[in-house]
């Protein structure tokens, strides 16, 4: 009987929607939804995510009005829960934390640790050298849950392997106790918007009676604590039980502590407790030794000479590393070139989508003034000077334009490196040569023609400092 009459309930605000919607976005938006409303719990079934968030910003105030008026001789107020599925076939349970009104008897710790552990990252394919050892070695010792070292930092560039070790901890201590121990492992910017779900619904206090059962705490990227002052004291109790009851924690993060800004006194003194370690960037060995196992891994054979002239000029972290190797794989196999991979093949790609898209080339400005004076046979006085000349003009527009392509420049050292110039001539030639790049046929062939005389400028210096494993 409640039934039937939850499916009166809905036919009615159904209808007091359709005074608020368009019948168009009625056919769109509401029609596919299903409803169960069992006394003022409002089960709501959605095909997907995005149909939910939609109407969480458009039409659930029109529906939660609804209720309210119906429900007023009762003093009732209804509580939503968005579930992803069908009645029949439901995939997974997703409340509305942005609403009023909260079921506040429900707790799913389950949609809270739903970051699961990458398998694929453990200790055997992790590649050390002198710049990460010593991070390596300290997250093998914390894996048997008793070392002396509780309370672990690990700080580095994006792209060198941080979230690597942490998976690697949490896939170790899974195989050595037989996935008995409890294993929290979550970035920190889903945390924080956990926190804030359970401050709100008063779910803190059950929070942290789980947190107890857990073995050991992996936290990823804690710079976003920044500027989350509220949140800031929640992580920081977070923290004191924590560490009360001895559990383990490894935390991750770009920087170091000194480097947060606006962040909480007492969280960066409790922060300090830890032991601090470093993972430095990688060095020529340790690419190159990355890229041949990454190679191995998606069966690519490159000679030892392409590999190490990778490593060598492009300085990229792991993550940069292994899309330059699937670009090349990519190319090689819609190009059918399988046979004879010479490094000339190599640096054209290279060229095509890694240079001119991502300034990855290490070059110097005065390098390139030089290339752009013989290409147009004119000094580097002329170059510098501030006559206006159109033989001088170009070519000092077109060698702002490169410079600014491949280097990290700002507009003001750029300015400074060509006589004082100002940011706004900087910008306005750079500009002008990107519109006559992509309209006048004559300069996109000149423009091309010196981005390779570049590059084999610098494949000459490779050469003479090229070293032999």
């Amino acid at each position: 009987m409640r039934l039937i009459l939850s499916k009166n309930l809905w036919k009615m605000c159904l209808l007091n929607l359709k005074k608020y919607i368009s019948s168009y976005n009625f056919s769109i938006w509401i029609l596919p939804l299903q409803v169960i409303i069992n006394n003022n719990i409002i089960n709501i079934y959605s095909p997907n995510k995005f149909i939910i968030n939609y109407i969480k910003k458009k039409y659930l105030k029109y529906i939660n009005n609804f209720f309210l008026q119906y429900w007023k001789n009762k003093n009732l107020k209804p509580y939503f829960n968005f579930i992803i599925g069908s009645k029949n076939n439901i995939k997974y349970n997703l409340l509305n934390y942005n609403n009023i009104y909260y079921n506040k008897n429900v707790f799913n710790i389950n949609s809270f640790n739903n970051l699961n552990l990458l398998k694929n990252y453990n200790f055997d394919n992790f590649i050390f050298n002198k710049s990460n050892i010593l991070a390596y070695k300290e997250c093998i010792k914390i894996c048997n849950l008793k070392s002396k070292c509780r309370f672990l930092f690990i700080y580095g560039n994006s792209g060198s392997g941080k979230t690597h070790l942490l998976n690697s901890i949490g896939n170790k201590i899974n195989i050595l106790y037989n996935y008995k121990k409890k294993i929290l492992y979550t970035n920190m910017k889903y945390l924080l918007k956990k926190i804030k779900h359970f401050l709100i619904n008063n779910l803190i206090k059950k929070f942290i009676i789980y947190i107890k059962s857990i073995s050991i705490f992996l936290i990823d990227d804690i710079q976003f604590l920044c500027n989350k002052n509220y949140i800031q004291i929640e992580f920081l109790n977070l923290l004191n039980i924590l560490l009360y009851y001895k559990k383990y924690i490894v935390l991750t993060s770009n920087c170091n502590i000194s480097n947060f800004e606006n962040i909480n006194d007492n969280l960066i003194f409790k922060l300090n407790y830890s032991f601090k370690i470093k993972i430095y960037n990688p060095d020529i060995n340790l690419k190159y030794n990355f890229l041949v196992k990454k190679c191995k891994d998606i069966n690519l054979f490159l000679e030892k000479d392409i590999l190490f002239y990778i490593s060598k000029n492009f300085n990229l972290d792991f993550i940069k590393l292994e899309y330059i190797l699937y670009l090349i794989y990519i190319q090689i196999i819609n190009l059918n070139y399988i046979k004879n991979i010479n490094i000339n093949f190599i640096k054209n790609i290279l060229y095509k989508f890694v240079i001119i898209n991502d300034n990855y080339l290490n070059i110097k400005i005065y390098d390139i003034q030089k290339i752009v004076c013989n290409y147009y046979n004119i000094t580097i006085n002329d170059l510098l000077s501030k006559y206006r000349y159109k033989s001088f003009v170009l070519p000092r527009q077109i060698a702002i334009a490169l410079s600014r392509k491949l280097t990290n420049y700002s507009l003001l050292k750029l300015g400074l490196c060509f006589n004082n110039l100002s940011h706004s001539y900087i910008l306005y030639s750079y500009n002008r040569i990107k519109n006559l790049y992509l309209n006048n046929s004559k300069i996109k062939l000149e423009f091309n023609n010196l981005i390779k005389l570049i590059m084999n400028y610098k494949n000459e210096i490779y050469y003479k400092k090229k070293k032999v494993y």
